[in-house]
């Protein structure tokens, strides 16, 4: 969806999110970042719970998280990701879900990343180990 704009944002120091830390944003700094109205899916390699706490009294309600949720077992590296659904198509799907406006594309966008995971799982199961589509992916800086 070309038309869709994203932002992306490294959180370094996760106490930068709470405004009672030392090193926490005001509540403006945080509105300047993550915005107060806009939906932010918060993609978090460790559990959901910590940022929801951490964000908790922010004025943005809609904040969505995608953390660990220790299900699976040991598996290769991108599927590890697709478990704990914080791998980059199930964040597609949760961005496309959220925004009204994009809700004719959503169901294109949606079954296309469904029909990638299912061929996901099956390849892993035939090779014990991730697609080369996922080995050899790079970001094409919109191109």
């Amino acid at each position: 969806i070309k038309s869709l704009k994203i932002r992306v944002v490294c959180v370094l120091d996760l106490f930068t999110l709470c405004k009672d830390s030392p090193s926490g944003l005001t509540d403006q700094e945080f509105n300047a970042i993550f915005t107060y109205d806009k939906p932010v899916i918060f993609n978090f390699h460790g559990y959901a719970s910590v940022i929801r706490d951490l964000v908790y009294d922010r004025q943005n309600k809609n904040i969505s998280v995608h953390g660990y949720k220790e299900e699976g077992n040991i598996t290769t590296p991108f599927d590890m990701r697709v478990v704990n659904e914080i791998d980059r198509f199930h964040l597609v799907k949760d961005v496309v879900d959220d925004l009204p406006k994009y809700k004719d594309n959503a169901k294109v966008l949606n079954d296309w990343c469904d029909t990638l995971l299912h061929e996901h799982k099956r390849y892993i199961i035939k090779h014990g180990e991730d697609m080369p589509y996922i080995k050899t992916w790079k970001w094409n800086n919109g191109k």
